[in-house]
C-alpha cells in the first residue's frame, strides 16, 4: 500500500488533532481527581524521594515518568503537568492514523484517528494523568514498531507499557502471540526485548525498593475489596456516550461477511488489513476478558480498546462510504484500479448498482437505529434515577485561548441545557465535563498558607490534600498523598498504624471531605476529633463541602 496519504486524508486528521488540543484547553483547571496523588508524588520523586519505599504508590514505575522529568526541568506547574495526558493522547490519535494508513487505506485511517480522539471516554480520560494515556500511547508505538518491522523496539515499547498500567497485559501478550504466529523469527526478538525490558525495570525497583514494590504493584490489586456488578456498570456507561466507537466493531464483522460471499463491490482485505481487524479484535476481547475478572473496573481502564476498536471502526464506515459511493456514482474507488477507457461502465464481476445500495444503506440504517433505540432508553432511565428532567450548565472559557475561539467553540460545540433522554454529541458532553472543576481550590491554598509555614505539613483526602500542598508549597505529612479507602480495606495498610505514625510527625493542617473518601472511615474521624478544631469551611459548588481542621495546642503563624 502506498505511504503517500490523499491531501484530504492528512488536512482531516491534521485539524482533527489540532481540535483536540483546543478541547483540551479547557481541561487545564483544578479538578478533584486521583492525578493530585500522582503530582505530588512526581514532584516528590524529583526531590529525591522513592516511590514505594518513602511514599505509597500503586502504579507501576514508568506512569510517573513524564511528570518527574517535567518536574525536574521546570518544577511543579499544575497547567504543564495537565496537558501532559492531552499530549500523550494526541500522539496516540496520530499513531492511529499511521497504523490505519499502513493496513487499512487513508479514509479509513483518517475515520479512526477521529473516532479515536472524539470519543467521550478518550476526551475525558486525557483531562487527568491517570497513566492510561501513556500506557496506550506505549502499546500503540510497539504494534507500529512490529508493523514497520522493527521488533526489538516493539518488544520494549510492550514492556513499558505493562510497566506504565498492568491492564496493558492482556494487549501486549496477544500482540505478541499474533506476531509469533505470523513470523516466528519476529515474534521471538519482539519477546525476548520485552522479556529483557521487564527483568531490568522490575530488578531495579526490587533493588531501590525492596518488597514495597511488589505489595503495593501487585499484592494490593488482588486483594482490592470486591464491588459487584462493577465491570457490567462501567461498560454500560461506556458502550452509551461512545456508541459509534463501539458499534464499529460488530458492523466490521458483518462487513467481512459480506465481502468474503462477495456481497460487496470491492475485494476482500489484503493480509495487512485481515491482520490488523484480527489483532484488533482480540486486543479489545482479551482486554475486557481481564476486565471483567478483576474486583473493581474504572472507565479510564477500557480505554486500552479504544484505539483497536476505532481501527474497526474507521473500516467498518470507511468501507460503507465506499460502497454507497460505489452504489450512487458507479465504478471503482480503489486508487489501484484505472477506469477503462471506454465511457461505457464495465460491468464484470460487480453486483448490481441496486444490490449494493440497499447493502450499503441497510448497514447504516440497521446500525444506528438500533443503536439510537437503546441509547435513549438507557439514558433516559439513569436520567431520571440521577437528576430529573434536564441539567443547566455554565459556560466557562479556556484561560489561555483567544476570545474568537472560545466563541466558536461554544456557539458551535456548547449547549446551556441538557434534556433526559436527548442524544448530545461527545464533545458537548466533554465540555459539560469540564465546568466540574475544582473552583475552591484557590481558597483551600489560601487556608493551608494561613495556617501552616513553609516547614509544615497537612494531610486530608487524597483527591484534594495533594493538590492544595502543591498549589500551597507545602508537603504532605510522611508523604501520604494516597489515603483511598481501598488501601485500608484492602489489608495493605493498617489504618491505625498510619495515625499512630502520623501523632509523631503531626500534620498542622488536615482537609477532608465529610462524605467521601478517608474522611468516611470511623478511625479517621476519631483520631481528627481528638486531635484536631475546626478551623474552617470551604464550600465548592460541584465537590461540596470541605472541612478544614487545624492542630489542637498550638499557635497560629
Amino acid at each position: 500500500m502506498s505511504d503517500r496519504a490523499p491531501p484530504a486524508a492528512r488536512a482531516a486528521v491534521a485539524g482533527g488533532i489540532v481540535l483536540f488540543l483546543i478541547l483540551k484547553a479547557y481541561a487545564l483547571n483544578p479538578s478533584v481527581s486521583d492525578e493530585n496523588i500522582y503530582f505530588y508524588m512526581a514532584l516528590r520523586a524529583s526531590e529525591g524521594a522513592v516511590p514505594y519505599r518513602d511514599f505509597f504508590f500503586a502504579h507501576p514505575p514508568l506512569h510517573l515518568v513524564p511528570a518527574i522529568m517535567l518536574a525536574k526541568l521546570a518544577g511543579f506547574h499544575l497547567t504543564a503537568f495537565k496537558a501532559l495526558p492531552a499530549l500523550a493522547t494526541a500522539a496516540s490519535g496520530w499513531l492511529v492514523w499511521r497504523i490505519g494508513r499502513l493496513t487499512l487505506g487513508a479514509l479509513e485511517a483518517a475515520t479512526a484517528a477521529l473516532l479515536f480522539l472524539f470519543s467521550y471516554d478518550v476526551l475525558r480520560a486525557s483531562s487527568h494523568f491517570t497513566g492510561a494515556n501513556f500506557a496506550v500511547l506505549l502499546l500503540l508505538g510497539g504494534y507500529f514498531c512490529a508493523l514497520t518491522k522493527r521488533h526489538v523496539a516493539a518488544g520494549v515499547c510492550m514492556a513499558c507499557a505493562t510497566m506504565t498500567a498492568l491492564y496493558t497485559v492482556p494487549a501486549c501478550l496477544t500482540l505478541l502471540a499474533l506476531q509469533c504466529r505470523r513470523d516466528r523469527i519476529a515474534g521471538q526478538r519482539m519477546a525476548l526485548s520485552a522479556a529483557a525490558c521487564l527483568t531490568a525495570i522490575v530488578t531495579a525497583c526490587a533493588i531501590v525498593a525492596g518488597s514495597g514494590f511488589f505489595e503495593q504493584v501487585f499484592s494490593y490489586h488482588l486483594h482490592k475489596p470486591e464491588k459487584p456488578g462493577s465491570f457490567l456498570r462501567t461498560a454500560t456507561a461506556i458502550c452509551v456516550p461512545n456508541s459509534l466507537l463501539v458499534w464499529g466493531a460488530p458492523l466490521a464483522g458483518v462487513i467481512m461477511a459480506l465481502r468474503a460471499r462477495r456481497k460487496l463491490a470491492h475485494p476482500p482485505p489484503h493480509h495487512a488489513s485481515a491482520g490488523t481487524l484480527t489483532a484488533a479484535s482480540a486486543v479489545g476481547l482479551a482486554t475486557l476478558l481481564l476486565l471483567a475478572s478483576g474486583a473493581r473496573s474504572f472507565p479510564y481502564y477500557f480505554t486500552v480498546t479504544f484505539p483497536f476498536l476505532a481501527l474497526l471502526g474507521g473500516f467498518s464506515y470507511g468501507t460503507v462510504l465506499r460502497t454507497s459511493r460505489h452504489a450512487w456514482l458507479g465504478g471503482s474507488t480503489d486508487a489501484k484500479l484505472k477506469r477503462p477507457k471506454s465511457r461505457r461502465r464495465s460491468t464484470a464481476r460487480r453486483p448490481s448498482t441496486r444490490a449494493t445500495r440497499c447493502v450499503a444503506l441497510g448497514l447504516v440504517v440497521a446500525c444506528f437505529g438500533a443503536e439510537a433505540t437503546r441509547r435513549l432508553a438507557l439514558e433516559r432511565v439513569s436520567w431520571h434515577a440521577q437528576i430529573g428532567e434536564q441539567r443547566l450548565y455554565r459556560w466557562r472559557d479556556a484561560a489561555g485561548l483567544p476570545d474568537w475561539i472560545n466563541d466558536a467553540v461554544r456557539a458551535v460545540l456548547w449547549a446551556d441545557t441538557r434534556e433526559a433522554g436527548a442524544w448530545s454529541p461527545s464533545v458537548t458532553r466533554y465540555l459539560w465535563h469540564e465546568t466540574r472543576r475544582l473552583t475552591a481550590a484557590d481558597r483551600l491554598r489560601r487556608e493551608a498558607v494561613r495556617l501552616s509555614l513553609p516547614n509544615e505539613t497537612l494531610f486530608g483526602d487524597s483527591n484534594v490534600a495533594p493538590l492544595v500542598a502543591l498549589l500551597a508549597n507545602r508537603h504532605i505529612a510522611l508523604d501520604e498523598a494516597d489515603t483511598n479507602t481501598m488501601r485500608f480495606r484492602s489489608g495493605t495498610t493498617s489504618l491505625p498504624e498510619l495515625l499512630a505514625r502520623l501523632e509523631q510527625q503531626p500534620p498542622e493542617v488536615v482537609i477532608l471531605n465529610p462524605r467521601r473518601g478517608i474522611a468516611t472511615m470511623p478511625e479517621l474521624r476519631v483520631w481528627v476529633k481528638r486531635h484536631y478544631a475546626r478551623f474552617a469551611k470551604v464550600t465548592d459548588p460541584t465537590s461540596g463541602a470541605y472541612m478544614i481542621y487545624e492542630r489542637r495546642g498550638r499557635s497560629r503563624p
